[in-house]
């Protein structure tokens, strides 16, 4: 009897263990096709070794013995036939649902991603949906985990419930016609397990550490309690108390909060909370201007009162920000030492070889160079009542003329440039020795022999006598100074307030370096990358790059996706509502290597100037210039300008300067930008305010104006009030544009 029951054809029962007919997880999908081409039927299925047969309108076609069957070329006589797999294995057959064929005369194109799914952050046991949104005809979708198929995923958006099992995966979709196929991005699921008890985040709690993530690029900042800028007091009955900390005093307030979700709520803003290691953990993300960034905030639980006692700066001990640097100077020029020191009431006290130079009791020490000094150490003792540090030691080293002459001698390549506008540090480049631009012989007979490489493989030559005087080096009547640092040639040029820092590294070969010698042989280069481009719709859209390299070939795509014949340097696109938002690049290639540009997007605007009629009132003013990021809110009594544009072509700008100054000038639009006696200026309509933005030398400004409803100037304006203001990258000098260290979750 059991022998009997164990060797039964049952689909679920065979011998000792659980087996069964073939399952289909994913089913094969209708095709739409054109004439002429093939269609594509798929279906992925689980279970024991199994064979495969399709049938076309019930009859099984010849060799159509796996998993996936293409037609051979199609005509208008097969539109409406009917494809369906029959799937078989020891146990039995399983027959696929039926995927109908369509033949049009429809020119179908391949499919684009408009929008990307977006990555989600939810508590476990919530339910999430991603969707994508894309430009085809004729589309399926198939949703995958973690690159693999999910079974029924086929629209263009996927639901799924939050689990401890899929935090941390990736979903993406992929978007198919008969024309071609395209992946969207990944979008990560993370599932939190924060504690819904709103008494967990009661008491008090002071900020510790911060970080954050601005487009990929990281940074953070560690506080002790005394240099802590922040402390926060959650009541049980829902109120959270801040205590914010600036120079010139402590700023309280209180508002409700609530927590639901894994989230901590104010009228502020939403931020994830969690607790890592006993630490409240808060994490906001949000998006700059088509910035994105991330904030993280640590806070430590705090046992006393707040706000915490160790923020009284009278008993602080004083902090050296900058120490000295060490000095090389020619006998007979003055070496200038100095620190960078905060703290109240602190006093100076500076050291020649550890004793106490008389005199010398200010932040910054001069000495004249000399021969008996050459050597020494110099330090400075910084000191308040509340304690004493003490700076590093830095050298002062004496050369003379014919020292520094000797160790110039010789070749040198270029291998950096800084950029400078007054302390700002525009721009660096750094070259490897084949890409250099520049090398330079100074020979012991006063002859500097000058090096080009220009980006075409040609050199050119050039000489010239030269002579040094009081660490400067003067040719042809023009004069930099020089000194050796870390073993490198620096040679600053300046000109007002722009300054060059230009570093040579010694070179061992003969000039010009034959590294020079090799363009040919190496990978393009892209000298200048696309630029991202604002136009109305209708209007022609030109993206162009500049490479560097022989044999160069070109492909643009949209979107990471290959557009058909744009194989030139620079691909013109006709701007449409479809395409907004789109992203080109170039992949530029020769016969050694492969290059892609910079992502450019297209944003198409309508343009229309009589959105702009009326009066402007500037209300939030930023800027952000490579890391860094500042910005400004303003209040309408605390406005700095205003602006009003009427339908004559006029534009009248009024200035809070203490007192109001008036300009009038024409203006026009085109292609969104805003024409204003011949500057152009990029604007547009955020959430009802007026948005524009300007460059300035790697630096932009965004600018944001509330609709005013009076008369302009504004009578709310505060002369009296006046705060003169100006753009400041260092975040230092200019409290308007001090570095963003505060979440806008905690801002007014």
């Amino acid at each position: 009897l059991v022998t009997a029951f164990l060797s039964c054809t049952d689909d679920t029962l065979v011998g000792s263990g659980y087996t069964q007919s073939p399952i289909i997880e994913i089913q094969p999908v209708d095709q739409v096709v054109n004439p002429g081409d093939s269609a594509t039927f798929t279906i992925t299925v689980s279970g024991s070794a199994q064979t495969y047969q399709w049938y076309k309108n019930g009859t099984a076609i010849p060799g159509a013995n796996s998993s996936s069957y293409t037609t051979p070329p199609l005509n208008i006589e097969d539109d409406g036939a009917e494809f369906v797999c029959h799937v078989t294995n020891n146990h039995g057959t399983t027959v696929s649902e039926v995927a109908l064929l369509k033949i049009t005369d429809e020119e179908i194109s391949e499919p684009s991603i408009i929008n990307h799914p977006s990555s989600e952050i939810v508590e476990k046991g919530q339910s999430i949906t991603f969707s994508v949104k894309a430009a085809g005809q004729y589309l399926t979708y198939q949703w995958q985990e973690n690159g693999k198929n999910i079974p029924g995923a086929t629209d263009s958006s996927y639901t799924v419930t939050a689990a401890k099992s899929n935090n941390g995966s990736q979903f993406r979709c992929i978007v198919s016609n008969s024309a071609g196929t395209v992946e969207s991005n990944a979008a990560t699921l993370t599932v939190l397990t924060s504690s819904e008890n709103q008494n967990d985040i009661v008491g008090n709690w002071i900020l510790v550490r911060t970080e954050y993530n601005f487009d990929g690029e990281s940074e953070s900042e560690v506080f002790t309690y005394g240099e802590s800028p922040l402390s926060m007091s959650f009541s049980s009955n829902g109120n959270v108390t801040y205590y914010e900390r600036f120079d010139d005093g402590i700023e309280i307030e209180k508002v409700a909060y609530t927590v639901s979700g894994g989230k901590l709520i104010t009228e502020y803003e939403t931020a994830i909370y969690s607790f890592d290691s006993d630490q409240l953990h808060l994490i906001m993300s949000y998006d700059l201007d088509e910035h994105s960034i991330e904030e993280h905030m640590f806070f430590d639980s705090y046992p006393g009162d707040l706000p915490p006692s160790e923020w009284d700066k009278e008993s602080a001990v004083p902090q050296i920000m900058t120490q000295p640097s060490d000095v090389k100077v020619e006998s007979g020029g003055t070496a200038t030492f100095f620190v960078v020191a905060t703290g109240d009431d602190i006093t100076f006290q500076w050291q020649k070889d550890g004793t106490d130079i008389v005199g010398a009791t200010s932040s910054v020490y001069t000495v004249t160079a000399s021969k008996s000094n050459n050597g020494s150490q110099f330090r400075c003792i910084v000191s308040n009542s509340a304690g004493t540090v003490l700076s590093d030691f830095a050298k002062l080293t004496v050369q003379t003329s014919s020292e520094y002459e000797d160790e110039l001698v010789g070749n040198w390549v270029l291998v950096k440039v800084r950029y400078y506008y007054g302390d700002v540090n525009l721009e660096t480049e750094n070259f490897t020795i084949s890409e250099s631009p520049e090398a330079v012989n100074f020979s012991d007979n006063g002859i500097l022999t000058y090096y080009e490489n220009d980006y075409w493989g040609d050199i050119y030559t050039e000489q010239m006598p030269y002579s040094t005087s009081d660490g400067y080096i003067i040719v042809n009547g023009d004069s930099s100074s020089y000194d050796f640092v870390q073993g490198q040639l620096l040679l600053t040029f300046s000109i007002d307030d722009y300054v060059e820092h230009v570093h040579f590294d010694r070179y061992s070969g003969d000039l010009p370096p034959s590294e020079w010698h090799n363009k040919e042989n190496t990978a393009p280069q892209i000298i200048v990358q696309p630029s991202d481009i604002t136009v109305e719709s209708g209007e022609d859209a030109t993206f162009s790059v500049f490479a560097t390299g022989e044999d160069l070939t070109y492909q643009w795509q949209k979107n990471g996706t290959d557009i058909f014949g744009a194989t030139s340097s620079s691909f013109t696109v006709t701007a449409t509502t479809l395409n907004n938002g789109s992203q080109f690049r170039c992949i530029v290639s020769n016969s050694s290597g492969t290059v892609q540009s910079d992502f450019a997007r297209l944003t198409v605007s309508s343009g229309d100037q009589t959105d702009l009629f009326g009066n402007w009132i500037l209300t939030r003013m930023g800027f952000a210039e490579q890391d860094m990021v500042g910005s400004q809110d303003f209040t309408i009594s605390e406005s700095p300008m205003a602006v009003s544009f009427s339908d004559n072509g006029i534009m009248t700008g009024y200035y809070n300067l203490g007192d109001i100054y008036t300009e009038q000038m024409p203006y026009r639009t085109s292609g969104g930008y805003l024409i204003v006696d011949g500057d152009s200026i990029s604007y547009r309509f955020v959430e009802d305010q007026l948005h524009l933005l300007e460059y300035y030398g790697g630096i932009t400004i965004h600018q944001y104006f509330d609709s005013y409803p009076g008369s302009l100037p504004p009578s709310e304006w505060d002369l009296e009030g006046y705060n003169d203001f100006a753009v400041s990258p260092d975040g230092i000098s200019d409290p308007l544009f001090r570095t963003n260290r505060k979440l806008r979750f905690l801002r007014k």
